[in-house]
């Protein structure tokens, strides 16, 4: 760990430097993935909760209590 001009100290800070750069690109794409990544998830729940309702409908009343009501 000696002199301050060692090859890979020298290298780390060529690598932080372009890391800084792609770091705002980066963030923005993961804030986008995870935005439609909630919305089919929000998606993905309406389409379950509308299929339930008329999965319930269809079921003979005695059965009506095994269904979940959400």
């Amino acid at each position: 760990m000696k002199g301050k001009n060692r090859p890979s100290k020298r290298h780390r800070k060529k690598q932080t430097n372009i890391i800084e750069e792609r770091k705002p690109v980066v963030k923005q794409r993961m804030k986008e993935q995870e935005q439609q990544r909630a919305q089919a998830l929000q998606e993905a729940a309406q389409h379950k909760a509308a299929s339930a309702a008329a999965a319930i409908a269809n079921v003979p009343r005695a059965l009506q209590r095994m269904y979940t009501k959400a």
